[in-house]
């Protein structure tokens, strides 16, 4: 029998090559589909709300509503009616809701804003006369809004009439919104929740 010519053996080579290649890719498939698979079950885990254990946003859903911009005459900075309207945004009193198997608290970035707002309005309505400056709480507030108006970002095209006109810019346009009356719903709902946890509790 003869010894097999160069080409054959370049041939042979060329073959063992493509199935050891076949195998790596093979290989790195298989490794690279378990190791996403398992990154998928650490994501799927529940949260344990307890330190860091926590996702960054309150994992509800929540759909898209339309809001139309007025100036209603509810929500009045100084009446009586008013303050109340302003107090009554803030479900429970403090927005707070309790997570996870240890029911941690948590507060709500939404009803911090709106807290926030009422203490602004407190502060501008308040008694000056005796010189007494914007409190630390109001100063919190009032940098806290503004940073979250940046972190928001709303980027809804306001049309700019032109600038002699009194109201240039139209304001009363549609707003497409994250469902709010969601969220409170759901936050009524673990409050009471823990109320009656609290309560069964004696």
């Amino acid at each position: 029998m003869s010894p097999p010519s160069a080409e054959r053996r370049r041939q042979a080579s060329l073959l063992y090559l493509s199935i050891a290649l076949v195998a790596l890719t093979l290989l790195a498939k298989i490794g690279g589909t378990i190791w996403i698979n398992g990154r998928f079950e650490e994501l799927k885990t529940e949260h344990g709300y307890v330190g860091n254990d926590h996702p960054e946003t309150w994992p509800i859903p929540r759909k898209t509503v339309l809001m139309g911009f007025q100036n209603p005459n509810h929500f009045r900075l100084d009446a009586e009616d008013g303050i109340l309207e302003w107090k009554a945004m803030i479900p429970g009193g403090d927005g707070i809701i309790h997570l996870g198997a240890h029911h941690q608290p948590y507060g709500i970035s939404m009803f911090h804003q709106l807290r926030c707002l009422d203490v602004i309005r407190g502060e501008t309505v308040r008694d000056r006369s005796d010189g007494d400056n914007i409190s630390e709480l109001g100063r919190h507030c009032l940098n806290y809004i503004r940073q979250m108006v940046m972190c928001r970002g709303d980027l809804e095209l306001e049309s700019f009439q032109f600038a002699s006109h009194k109201n240039p810019i139209d304001l009363f346009g549609v707003y497409e919104c994250k469902d709010w009356e969601g969220v409170y719903t759901l936050v009524k709902k673990n409050q009471e929740i823990q109320k009656n946890r609290l309560r069964a509790r004696g």
